[in-house]
């Protein structure tokens, strides 16, 4: 891989977003083996679509990098298990309904990107955990890796005195179908419409007050709304 050679050569590091190739996913591999700097992510829809998937919805699922064949997909999970890939995002892009409908005769006039703020934890946990990951290692690459990755620990990505009281409450027994007009985002469309899932998020805390709670579907928390602060990230070398 390009990138690794370079940042071998110069002696920096190098993050690769959004992987989506078993080749490239090896590439990083060797790479890391030889003390390559390198770091990397990946997304749900790397991890859950395919190609058979951009065939049935057409621009609903056009993305970069695009779907690739279940077996770069099987090969993506290899790697996450192995420790390759440090890292779960969801490179979320907020498309409405009708921008996806203009590719319908031409998928190239849909802009690039899927919605997945809100489905990154019910889709990546559930297929999770369905092929064995433990809980601390899904959690690992969900919050605590990116946390560490970006220089944002010890604020977050971990639980312990001084640590931003960030939570997530799951039921992970619980039953339920992903329909987009469900969703809270403003596009009320999802790429998993109708994937069956069993985890669910039940309450939402940042640094210590309720922002979604399932009992009240946001209603009485409005005033908890706005109140987030800048944190900086970095990463190794970036502090300017």
């Amino acid at each position: 891989m390009r990138a690794a050679l370079l940042a071998d050569y110069v002696g920096t590091r190098v993050h690769i977003v959004h992987l989506s190739s078993g080749v490239a996913a090896d590439a990083i591999e060797d790479a890391k083996s030889r003390g390559v700097r390198i770091s990397c992510e990946t997304c749900p829809q790397y991890l859950l679509l395919d190609r058979d998937d951009l065939a049935r919805l057409g621009p609903f699922a056009r993305c970069a990098p695009p779907l690739r064949d279940r077996s770069d997909v099987e090969r993506l999970w290899e790697h996450l298990a192995r420790g390759t890939i440090d890292c779960i995002t969801t490179d979320h892009c907020a498309f409405t309904y009708e921008t996806r409908l203009r590719g319908q005769t031409n998928i190239f006039l849909t802009p690039n990107g899927l919605p997945g703020v809100e489905t990154l934890v019910p889709v990546f946990v559930d297929e999770a955990r369905r092929r064995g990951f433990s809980w601390t290692k899904i959690a690992d690459l969900v919050s605590a890796s990116p946390a560490r990755l970006w220089h944002l620990s010890p604020t977050k990505g971990v639980l312990t005195p001084g640590a931003d009281a960030d939570l997530v409450l799951l039921d992970p027994q619980r039953e339920w179908t992903i329909r987009g007009d469900s969703l809270h985002q403003m596009h009320k469309w999802t790429p998993y419409e109708g994937r069956s899932v069993s985890t669910k998020v039940v309450r939402t805390i940042v640094r210590g007050r309720t922002v979604f709670d399932e009992n009240t579907d946001g209603r009485d928390l409005t005033d908890e709304r706005g109140k987030g602060k800048f944190i900086r990230a970095h990463m190794d070398g970036d502090r300017g």
